[in-house]
């Protein structure tokens, strides 16, 4: 009699065992799974982003009467705003000041922009 209870025991053990087996393999299938749909679900806002930014782009031209650059010039900057704690970190060359533009919060609400502190 004691035989046939050890043969049940190990039978009780392997299904054990399997059905352990199957837990984790369906737990990471379906961790993959769910990870698929999230990257495809990134894929999709990108998209929706590029086609705006397209849309946009195609609704605006880029020459400076139509669309003249915001803010100040970096070598043009009024008296009152001061960065040179910046520009002496040297980050931008002096020659290159006429390239680049400072927004302020000033020019940000003049161009409709609000929250900006």
């Amino acid at each position: 009699m004691t035989k046939g209870v050890g043969k049940g025991f190990i039978k009780l053990i392997l299904a054990i065992v399997v059905i352990i087996v199957v837990i984790i393999f369906g737990v990471k299938y379906i961790r993959e799974f769910f990870n698929k749909e999230e990257v495809k679900d990134l894929q999709a806002d990108l998209l929706l982003i590029q086609n705006k930014v397209e849309i946009l782009k195609g609704n605006y031209s880029m020459n400076s009467e139509e669309n003249p650059l915001k803010g100040y010039q970096l070598s043009q900057l009024p008296q009152e705003i001061d960065i040179n704690s910046f520009l002496e970190k040297n980050i931008i060359l002096q020659e290159e000041y006429e390239k680049y533009y400072l927004l302020d919060s000033r020019k940000f609400r003049t161009n409709g922009v609000t929250g900006v502190s």
